[in-house]
C-alpha cells in the first residue's frame, strides 16, 4: 500500500476493545477530554489498553455504581485513543483520550477485569440533505440563544460549536454540554439517523430554553422581593434616626427598654439585685421581639417595676375632707359610704396597715372601682 494512501479508520480501529465504565453521562465522538480514573478496575483496563494501541471503549452504566457489571452496562459506546497518561498523588490516574466512533458491543469476551468486548463500528446515515442543512442551522441558531443567556457557556464552546463542519458531530457535541439527563445523552449516542439525532437534540434544547425562561422569571421575582426588602430597611432606618434627632422612641421595643431603665434606675437598687435586674434588662435589649422568651421577660420586668419597693409614706387621713369627698362623688350608698368612713377611721388611729381589708361586693357598673 503507497505511503501516501489515506486509510480508512474502520480499517485501523480493533475489532476488540477492554471496557471502562462511565458512571455519570456518556461521552460522545469528536472530542478530546481528559478523565478522572479511581477505580482499581478502570486503571487496570487503562493498563491494558496501554500494552497495545492505547484504545479503550467507553460504555455508560445504567446504575450508579464503581462496580463493573457487563449485564449494567448500554449496548452501545464511544472508542478512545488514550494520548497521554497522568499519575494522581491518591494513587488515581488523569487520562487525555481522543474519541473516535460509535461502536456497538456484539458480546463480551471476557467478564472479568479488564473487560473485553468484541465490537462492530457504526456510521451515520442521511446527512446531506436540505433537511439536514435547515436543522444545522436552526441548532446553531437556537444554542446562540442559550448560550448568550447561559453564562455555564464559555467562548471555547460557542468556537466549537460554530467550527463543527458535520451535521451529526454538531448535534453530538450540543447533547454532550446541555443539562439533560444521561439516559437522555444515551439516547442521542444511539441514534445513527442523523435527521432523527438532530431532530431530538433539538428539542432538548427547547427544553432548556423554557426553563431558563423560568429562571429568569424566578430570578426576577427574587430580585424584587431583595430590592423591597432592602427599601423597606432603608426607610426604616431612616426613620429611626429621624425619631432618635426629635427624641422620640426608635420602636416600641426601644420605648419599653427606656421605660424600664428609667423605672429601675429611680428604684436605686444596689448589690445583688441590681446585678439581676439589670442583667435582664440587657438580655431584653438584645433579644429579638419574635423570640418566645421575649415576652416572658417583658413581663418579669413590668413585674419588677410594679413592685412597691419603698416604703409607702406614713398617711394622716383627713376624715371631713373624706366625708366630704365621697359626698361629693357618689349619690346615696349611706351604708357603704359609712363603711368606707369606719375602715379610714381605724387606720387614722392605728398608724400601720396591717388589720382589715375593705371589699366591695356588686354587679358591674354600681361605682366599685371609683369609691
Amino acid at each position: 500500500m503507497p505511503d501516501n494512501e489515506i486509510i480508512p479508520i474502520d480499517q485501523i480501529l480493533p475489532n476488540k476493545l477492554p471496557i471502562i465504565t462511565l458512571v455519570g453521562r456518556p461521552i460522545f465522538p469528536g472530542i478530546f477530554t481528559p478523565i478522572m480514573i479511581a477505580s482499581q478496575a478502570d486503571i487496570q483496563v487503562v493498563e491494558h489498553a496501554l500494552t497495545g494501541d492505547g484504545m479503550v471503549g467507553l460504555v455508560l452504566t445504567r446504575e450508579d455504581s464503581d462496580t463493573m457489571s457487563t449485564e449494567a452496562l448500554f449496548q452501545v459506546g464511544t472508542v478512545a485513543k488514550i494520548v497521554k497518561r497522568i499519575n494522581l498523588p491518591d494513587g488515581g490516574i488523569n487520562i487525555f483520550i481522543s474519541t473516535l466512533k460509535r461502536f456497538r458491543i456484539k458480546k463480551f469476551l471476557s467478564k472479568e477485569v479488564p473487560i473485553v468486548a468484541a465490537v462492530s463500528y457504526l456510521d451515520d446515515f442521511d446527512d446531506d440533505t436540505d433537511e439536514i442543512k435547515a436543522l444545522t442551522r436552526a441548532l446553531l441558531s437556537e444554542m446562540k440563544q442559550i448560550s448568550e443567556n447561559n453564562p455555564l457557556f464559555s467562548e471555547e464552546m460557542r468556537l466549537n460549536m460554530i467550527n463543527i463542519d458535520h451535521p451529526g458531530k454538531i448535534a453530538d457535541f450540543i447533547a454532550s454540554i446541555l443539562n439533560i439527563d444521561k439516559k437522555e445523552q444515551q439516547k442521542v449516542l444511539e441514534m445513527m439517523d442523523v435527521h432523527q439525532r438532530m431532530e431530538q437534540v433539538l428539542i432538548y434544547i427547547k427544553k432548556e430554553q423554557e426553563l431558563l425562561r423560568i429562571q429568569k422569571r424566578v430570578q426576577a421575582e427574587i430580585n424584587d422581593k431583595i430590592e423591597k426588602s432592602q427599601r423597606e430597611y432603608f426607610l426604616k432606618e431612616e426613620l429611626k434616626a429621624i425619631k432618635q434627632e426629635l427624641g422620640l422612641p426608635a420602636d416600641a421595643k426601644t420605648s419599653d427598654y427606656q421605660k424600664f431603665k428609667t423605672k429601675i434606675e429611680g428604684f436605686g437598687f444596689s448589690g445583688e439585685i441590681k446585678e439581676q435586674v439589670e442583667q435582664e434588662l440587657e438580655k431584653f435589649n438584645l433579644m429579638d421581639p419574635a423570640s418566645s422568651e421575649y415576652i416572658v421577660t417583658r413581663n418579669w420586668l413590668e413585674l419588677i417595676c410594679s413592685l412597691p419597693w419603698k416604703a409607702p409614706l406614713s398617711s394622716d387621713f383627713d376624715m371631713t375632707q373624706a366625708q366630704n369627698t365621697l359626698e361629693a362623688d357618689h349619690y346615696g350608698l349611706k351604708d357603704v359610704k359609712d363603711r368606707i368612713i369606719e375602715y379610714l377611721a381605724v387606720r387614722k388611729l392605728k398608724k400601720d396597715s396591717k388589720g382589715s381589708i375593705l371589699c366591695l361586693v356588686g354587679p358591674p357598673g354600681v361605682g366599685k372601682t371609683s369609691v
